[in-house]
């Protein structure tokens, strides 16, 4: 992933792995990011940041949760059905 698709959330995961501020707009979160590359001698316009595996890990997680809820509330249903 180039650094222009950063978003927010994964501005501040860098950030917070170079132990640097998170806290501020997407703006001000890409300055100092930039800074530190440059700071660092890194090109950070062709730099490939790793996001694509932890949003498919986040995606299955997510939906895991949600298939896992409706199988509760199934559940829940069968009980309440047996005792009327």
């Amino acid at each position: 992933m180039k650094f222009e698709e950063l978003k927010v959330e994964q501005l501040k995961r860098e950030l917070s792995k170079l132990e640097l501020p998170t806290a501020s707009n997407k703006a001000e979160l890409q300055k100092r990011l930039i800074d530190e590359f440059k700071r660092r001698d890194i090109d950070i316009g062709t730099y490939e940041f790793e996001y694509k595996e932890e949003t498919e890990i986040c995606t299955h997680s997510i939906t895991s949760n949600m298939d896992n809820n409706v199988c509760r509330y199934d559940e829940e249903i069968y009980r309440s059905s047996r005792k009327i």
